[in-house]
Order: structure tokens, then sequence, then C-alpha cells
């Protein structure tokens, strides 16, 4: 939601960079950064697609789950999930 949001502020090539950088962690592990170097994508393709629908929040939200639903988004299992983001 969070690029979806930032294109809608401040358009696609600004969102990609504040995505971009908040990406270049060298301790981000390989596939968390795919996961959300493809989501990023996602959202901002969907952001650009409803800019001119005037979707409310509620939409662009409902859409997001939509995608985690379809499988259109990446879901990586979160290190530690199992003992509650405990090491």
């Amino acid at each position: 939601m969070w690029s979806y949001y930032l294109n809608q502020e401040f358009g696609d090539k600004i969102a990609r960079k504040i995505l971009n950088a908040h990406e270049n962690n060298p301790k981000q592990a390989p596939k968390e950064k795919e996961m959300d170097t493809h989501n990023n994508e996602v959202s901002i393709r969907d952001s650009v697609l409803n800019k001119s629908k005037n979707i409310t929040p509620e939409q662009a939200l409902e859409k997001f789950k939509e995608n985690i639903k379809n499988k259109k988004l990446k879901v990586v299992k979160p290190k530690y999930s199992d003992t509650g983001g405990l090491p």
C-alpha cells in the first residue's frame, strides 16, 4: 500500500526512487528484496491505472487484498514467524 500511495502523491519516478532507496539495504535477504521490488511494481502499476478513476482509499485497499488473494503479490514467510518474531 505504501508504494501505491507514494505513487498517488508524488508520481512513479519519485515513488520508485524512494522505494529503491528503501530496498537497497545490504542486510535485506535476497528473497525479501525480490518480493518487495515485485510488490512495489504491482502497486505502482495499479496506482497509475487507478489515478484517473478517483479510487477511494477503501477501494485501493480492496484491490490490494484482491492482489494478495489472486497471488499477484509475492509473500515470503518472515524469519522467526513461528516464534512470534523472536529469535
